[in-house]
Formats: structure tokens, sequence, C-alpha cells
């Protein structure tokens, strides 16, 4: 073979180990591994929203380009959670699942670096949110005290109305708790354990005076919370009736508004 022959022969050679072998893009430059993530059914392949106590579960391959791969690991907000040790150098595949306990925004990174040091790094952001039992829709509370009797419709919220004061109804205690809450909490408290948290720590009180039994009111916004045994009651007082035409029954007084628990 001459010589001419032998430096083809040895080019085309070359040039055939190199393509089948050794991938690059399109300007020459090597090529970092390829993660792919896996749809399969109860697996996350995106960003997610999931609830407290939740488990998520991953299922990927990475498949090497220009060199073999030479290590994996997940990464949950800077700390390394999932490394193994023995993965296949060209088309590694693994899946992963992890309990999400507390609320929040977690990011997960999903890094493949090959043995020349080039590294691809995917990431998907779970949110966390609490795992919370939504209130009851409002119903209708009505609480009414004729005459000198006492009040009816106060005890499933552990209250008792049994006399008043000159100018105002007095609304005893018979619950293990009740508060006087923010005007506010009625539309901000979504939850049974908001309800429960804001009714623990306000302060407890032994009664409440702030209707009026002189005069007829329309625009009350009042809130009030109990804690009845294992029931929280959430209540919002709208208005009051005073209806005094009745001499011989005395005067009827109707307090209204709404409870959510």
């Amino acid at each position: 073979m001459n010589k001419a022959l032998s430096l083809l022969t040895s080019l085309l050679l070359s040039v055939a180990f190199f393509s089948c072998d050794t991938l690059l893009d399109e300007e020459g430059n090597p090529i970092a591994p390829e993660i792919t993530f896996k749809a399969k059914s109860g697996y996350i392949t995106s960003d997610a929203t999931i609830t407290e106590g939740d488990s998520i579960n991953f299922s990927w391959e990475v498949v090497a380009k220009t060199s073999k791969i030479a290590s994996f690991v997940i990464r949950l907000d800077n700390d390394d959670i999932f490394a193994p040790d023995d993965i296949d150098k060209n088309e590694y595949q693994d899946e992963f699942g992890i309990t999400m306990s507390e609320e929040g925004v977690f990011t997960f990174a999903f890094i493949a670096t090959d043995k020349d040091g080039l590294s691809t790094k995917e990431e998907i952001t779970i949110t966390v949110e609490a795992d919370e039992t939504p209130l009851s829709e409002a119903q209708a509370l009505e609480w009414v005290r004729t005459g000198g009797n006492d009040a009816t419709g106060l005890e499933m919220f552990g209250l008792t109305w049994t006399s008043n004061t000159s100018t105002s109804a007095i609304i005893n205690k018979a619950a293990d708790k009740f508060v006087e809450l923010p005007s506010a909490a009625w539309a901000d408290l979504a939850s049974q354990e908001a309800l429960m948290e804001a009714i623990d720590v306000a302060s407890d009180i032994s009664s409440f005076e702030g209707i009026s039994v002189t005069a007829s009111k329309d625009d009350y916004d009042v809130v009030l919370g109990t804690k009845k045994d294992d029931m929280y009651y959430l209540i919002h007082i709208t208005s009051a009736d005073v209806d005094a035409s009745d001499s011989n029954v005395g005067t009827v007084i109707t307090i209204s508004g709404e409870y959510k628990n």
C-alpha cells in the first residue's frame, strides 16, 4: 500500500471513529448529559403544588453525550439528598420519592455531570400548602329573649343570656372558652385550623355586653368565638331588634347574625 492510500485510510478510520463515538454540537463543542423526566402516572415532571404531608415521586433518564456520565445528584435547597454511587455511565435511569411534611416553596435541582466536568441541571419547584379543613358555610343564627325569660338559641355555642344591664344584653360564657375577635376575622378566617388558633391565643372573657337592649340596630359588626368541648365556633352578630310593643309578654329582643364552624 502506497503512502497516499495509507494516509487516506487512516483519515477515514479516524473520521468514522470520531463520528460514531463522539457527539458534538453544531459548533464542534462537547455536549453535556441530557436529563429527561418520565411522564408516568403519579410522577412529577414539572413545577407543582401539593398539600402538606403528601408524597412526591420523580422518574428520570440521563443520557451521556460527548463523554460518559460521572455523577448524578438531587439537590434540595442546596443540600444533596440523593447521590447514588453506582450508575450506568451511558444511560442512567432511576426514581426517587419523598414526603413533604412542611409548608413552603422547595426547589429540587437534578444535576448530571460527565467525566469531562460538563453538567446539566434541571429544576422542579414544589409548593407545599398547609393541610387545612375549610370552615363550614355561614349559617343563620337568632338569639331571642322575651321579657325576663332565658334567651334561646345560644346553647349550641356554649353561651347563655339570662339577664340584661340597664342598657345591654349580658351574654355569659358557659363554654370552655369565649373570646371577642376583630371584625375582620369573620372574612379572614377560612379554615378550622385558623379559627382554632385564633380562639386559643385570644384572651378569654366571662361575658359580652356589646348589644343594646334599648334600641334596634341593623349594622352591628361584632365577631365572637367560642370553644365548646371539641367544637370551635365563629359568630358574627349583625343586627338586633328591640320590640316592646306587647306589654303582656314584655320586651322581645332578637339578636341576629351568622356562624361558621
